[in-house]
């Protein structure tokens, strides 16, 4: 190759020339096809620069639909949570109860999930039972449940559903005292009746014992009616010495339910000494409160108690128990 400068020949690979110092600029490298057509050869570098470029391309485009692919999950939780969310503000809890389902598979504490899924559960077995006297009870024990520390933005709906169901329940509660007032009421009428309308009238009671140390119990009764009797039922209602209720062979009834066939004519008196009723297997019986609970007549007739006449004749026993009102020995 020859100096562009001093025309000298020089090696091809110079950066200066040996004879002047002429810096050597390298000119482009040229190729003849055949004898006459001169082209220039293939720019290596700017391929390189597209490859490297196209590979960059490529990765960035893998990172991003990696990133999309990683990230739609959660994309999905929110956009549900927040469909969820407007269905609550709308009502329709129903459908934000099913979208909750749907997020808890995947994420059972994703954000205030919980805590709204427990309101809007009570308020749908409130829609459910609203018209059963305890309706209250089930949404009342869900409302409870949700923490005092969420602030959200369904914290004053909560609490005033809260307040709504303390009032129903304190309402309920006082309806069920005043109908069970009302029942001890209707009890203590029946009782009364039964007891002052019985055809059959107890006028004596006597307590023996036999042979055997077991207690035997006897009444007298005066027939109050213009019919002739045939049969009644009695019971008598046992204690021990300690007024404490002698039930029958360690059973939960201190009850013992005694029958006399016996013609007793209208206006006459039943007076039978010698029919007794043992009270056997009723632990220590030394006391008793006698009731008769059904008359037979003889024209085939019944009078009987109330279906309720146990409740309050036992009621009453273990009082009069306790003041002494009994028979005995």
């Amino acid at each position: 190759m020859n100096c562009p400068n001093c025309k000298k020949d020089i090696d091809n690979n110079s950066v200066f020339c040996n004879f002047c110092a002429f810096k050597i600029i390298e000119q482009p490298q040229q190729f003849y096809l055949g004898t006459d057509v001169l082209i220039n050869p293939p720019k290596k570098e700017k391929s390189k620069v597209f490859i490297i470029v196209l590979v960059l391309s490529i990765l960035t485009a893998l990172i991003i639909a990696g990133i999309a692919i990683l990230a739609t999950p959660h994309i999905i939780r929110e956009v549900q949570y927040q469909v969820a969310v407007s269905e609550v503000s709308k009502k329709n809890y129903k459908n934000a109860h099913n979208i909750f389902i749907e997020i808890k598979k995947k994420n059972a504490t994703y954000r205030d999930l919980e805590t709204l899924d427990l309101f809007v559960q009570a308020m749908i077995a409130y829609t459910i039972s609203n018209s059963e006297d305890d309706g209250y009870k089930i949404p009342l024990e869900l409302i409870k449940d949700i923490e005092d520390t969420y602030t959200g933005e369904f914290r004053a709906s909560i609490d005033e559903m809260k307040m709504i169901l303390e009032k129903e329940k304190i309402y309920f509660q006082q309806e069920e005292n005043r109908i069970k007032e009302e029942e001890e009421k209707k009890r203590g009428l029946h009782f009364f009746l039964d007891v002052n309308l019985c055809p059959l009238k107890i006028t004596n009671s006597h307590l023996s014992y036999d042979n055997e140390g077991v207690a035997q119990m006897s009444v007298t009764a005066e027939n109050t009616t213009d019919k002739t009797v045939d049969a009644f039922i009695v019971e008598f209602y046992c204690y021990d010495n300690f007024n404490r209720r002698a039930n029958y062979n360690n059973d939960d009834t201190n009850v013992f339910p005694g029958m006399a066939q016996a013609k007793i004519e209208p206006k006459g008196m039943y007076i039978r000494e010698d029919l007794v009723w043992t009270a056997y297997d009723y632990e220590n019986a030394t006391k008793f409160f006698a009731f008769i609970t059904e008359v037979h007549f003889i024209d085939n007739t019944t009078w009987k108690v109330a279906d309720d006449f146990d409740v309050r004749a036992q009621k009453m026993a273990d009082e009069c128990i306790k003041d002494n009102i009994f028979n005995k020995n």
